[in-house]
């Protein structure tokens, strides 16, 4: 944006032009929480990062030394972070309501302003897209993990600067367009939230036994079992209007063929035997890769599960029956911490916990390795129908199903890997490690450490798992999904009209720092006379010595427009 693409009246100034000064507070040890309100504290970043002032985002000064009340933040300051992400740097509030005593710190600047009625309008523009692309140019830093920018460089930030009636009508529309806006994506996010409560209502429902009650009920009178396959979909025949509808007419069938009758407990001796034999076999192929005759009692080194303590456990509905998830686990395990030696610009894929977001497989950041050819590699390969749980991190408990063919990928270290014995249980295993009321809630309650959270193995095989019937889980499993279906549909669309609301504000700033906002008035004072009463008296407040560095102070050429 060039001087010729303004408006009559208007000028692209530095922000230096327009400030009287910049103060910054100072950098010292203090305790890492927020201050009570006889204390004095310091605030974060993060005070000024999400779109608010929030002055609980501070740490606690303990030396009474240090405090100095200059720096105390008052409501209506204007407070700017000099140093973040590449996304933060930048980051600027006006205080609206202050509480607590807290000093600004060294990343926190306050601009001081030659009239109070500029602070809604240059945070509206550092806020713009124009604004935004100037500070990241203007940032210094090799990471984007934090940028800094520097007073020197805050200064050479270009504002579009209209007369002042002018910036006062501009000021007043942003006001009211913006107001509506955010009340729009406040009630949108609202809903979201609903909608993650009810997501968690509806896992609670279905591990609880509440969400099949009514199918449960519905076949508490008949006389026969459900039939093998029985359930909705797929052809198989619909639920019954009533407990007493029996069909006399129907042959009893055998035992062979009705998987789909096992009770809970039923179901969970299958899969114990099948999870023992599946171990027998892969002994007997390492003793033949070997060459090795199996030893006497070799099988009595099958190492057994850890099963369910139910003593003080909930009673569960008929037919369920309490598991622990290393019961129905093949294997649980987690890369090794020598994979380093094997990462690489392509090749087969490297799941961290970072790729299981929002409980799901997220492979948008991908890394690479070239696996090694020994026992590691084989142990840690996923496949399909396996789960994957974050065991370190910020997102640690976080869950994902592979529920489609994978290339060839592999865990870290901070992935636990595991495989069902049965691979129709994954999914609902999967929505059982999502549930807050299931194993979501246990994790939480077992990961361990402040900084870093994590769980280990263990506690990752001990989750209890409630294991309905066969019959129950398939009807079970069919009603989560139509309704997390609908709820994702709704999701969706809330996450669209959020993404129009961004869009409709990037439009409104770029618009009423265009001048094309609200109509200009050839009788407005011009923008320069107020330039040069703002100069006169930044010069009467500055030393000599300040004043010459800012003439000396290379000018860097930044796009206002980029």
């Amino acid at each position: 944006m060039g001087n010729e693409a303004l408006p009559a009246g208007w000028a692209l100034v530095p922000l230096g032009d327009i400030l009287l000064g910049i103060e910054a507070g100072k950098s010292f040890k203090c305790d890492e929480r927020p201050p009570k309100a006889d204390e004095v504290g310091v605030i974060k970043v993060s005070a000024v990062s999400w779109g608010e002032y929030r002055e609980q985002e501070s740490k606690t000064c303990k030396d009474v030394k240090r405090i100095n009340e200059t720096l105390f933040v008052q409501r209506g300051d204007f407070l700017f972070s000099r140093a973040n992400t590449i996304d933060l740097v930048g980051a600027c509030v006006i205080a609206s309501e202050v509480k607590l005593r807290a000093m600004l710190s060294d990343k926190i600047l306050r601009f001081k302003f030659f009239n109070e009625s500029m602070k809604p309008l240059v945070l509206n523009y550092l806020r713009s897209a124009q604004g935004r692309s100037q500070i990241e140019t203007l940032a210094s830093g090799n990471q984007d993990s934090m940028r800094n920018i520097g007073q020197g460089r805050i200064e050479q930030i270009l504002l579009p600067f209209a007369p002042a009636a002018e910036q006062t009508r501009i000021v007043e529309k942003l006001e009211e367009l913006l107001s509506d806006l955010d009340a729009g994506v406040a009630e949108l996010k609202a809903a979201q939230r609903k909608l993650a409560q009810y997501r968690q209502s509806l896992l609670k429902a279905a591990v609880e036994g509440a969400l099949t009650a009514d199918w449960r009920a519905a076949r508490a009178g008949q006389l026969l079992p459900p039939l093998a396959g029985e359930g909705r979909g797929g052809g198989s025949p619909q639920r019954e209007s009533s407990p007493q509808a029996a069909r006399p007419s129907q042959p009893s069938p055998t035992s062979a063929g009705r998987s789909n009758a096992e009770t809970g407990a039923e179901l969970l001796q299958r899969i114990l035997s099948e999870r023992r034999a599946r171990w027998e076999a892969k002994q007997l192929a390492r003793f033949a890769e070997q060459g090795k005759t199996p030893p006497k009692d070799w099988q009595a080194k099958y190492p057994e599960p850890v099963a369910p303590d139910t003593a003080d456990l909930t009673v569960l509905p008929h037919d369920w029956a309490w598991a622990t998830l290393d019961q129905l686990a093949e294997f649980i395990t987690s890369g090794s911490r020598g994979w380093a030696d094997y990462y690489a610009t392509e090749g087969a894929t490297f799941i961290r916990s970072q790729n299981i977001n929002k409980d799901s497989l997220d492979l948008s950041d991908i890394a690479y390795v070239n696996p090694p050819k020994n026992s590691e590699g084989a142990r840690t390969r996923v496949q399909m129908s396996d789960l994957l749980l974050t065991i370190t991190g910020a997102n640690v408990g976080k869950a994902a199903w592979v529920d489609s063919e994978l290339q060839e990928a592999y865990v870290s270290q901070h992935v636990a890997l595991i495989r069902p014995v049965d691979a129709k249980l994954s999914s609902y295993l999967h929505l059982h490690l999502t549930a807050v009321a299931g194993g979501r809630g246990q994790l939480n309650k077992e990961a361990y450490g402040a900084g870093k959270p994590g769980l280990n193995l263990q506690q990752v095989a001990t989750v209890l798992v409630p294991l309905p019937s066969n019959s129950e889980l398939a009807n079970l499993m069919e009603d989560v999904a139509t309704q997390l279906d609908a709820a994702t549909s709704q999701y969706r669309v809330i996450e669209h009209a959020l993404k129009q609301a961004t869009a409709q504000r990037k439009n409104i700033l770029k618009a009423a720092f265009a001048g094309q906002l609200v109509p200009q008035d050839p009788s407005d004072e011009p923008a320069s006379v107020l330039l040069t009463r703002i100069r006169a008296e930044r010069d009467n407040l500055e030393h000599p010595s300040m004043r010459s560095r800012r003439a000396k102070q290379p000018k860097i050429p930044v796009e206002p427009d980029a």
